[in-house]
């Protein structure tokens, strides 16, 4: 994966340590951006059961794979949008 992702920014001439870097941050913004779409997804009943979850501390992994299996296209949504996440940062880091 992490190849994958040094290909598709095109960061492969940077220095390891960049990249490192990069993938970093790269990483935090697509859990962003995948927390946003979920989140977007989501029935009024859903948002109470997402904050509930979030505020016990509950592991959330596992409650958020529940809760996603009832939200259709979820998966098609999510690819997309860290499709064109992956694409924008390219762009930016080509700069």
């Amino acid at each position: 994966m992490e190849k994958h992702m040094i290909s598709a920014l095109g960061i492969g001439n940077l220095p390891k340590e960049e990249q490192e870097e990069i993938l970093a941050k790269v990483n935090r913004r697509l859990e962003e951006i995948v927390l946003r779409v979920f989140v977007e997804n989501l029935s009024e009943e859903e948002t109470k059961k997402a904050t509930e979850i979030f505020q016990k501390g509950e592991d959330i992994s596992e409650k958020i794979t529940e809760l996603s299996a009832s939200l259709p296209l979820l998966a098609e949504k999510l690819e997309q949008a860290v499709s064109e996440e992956i694409e924008r940062l390219r762009l930016v880091l080509k700069k």
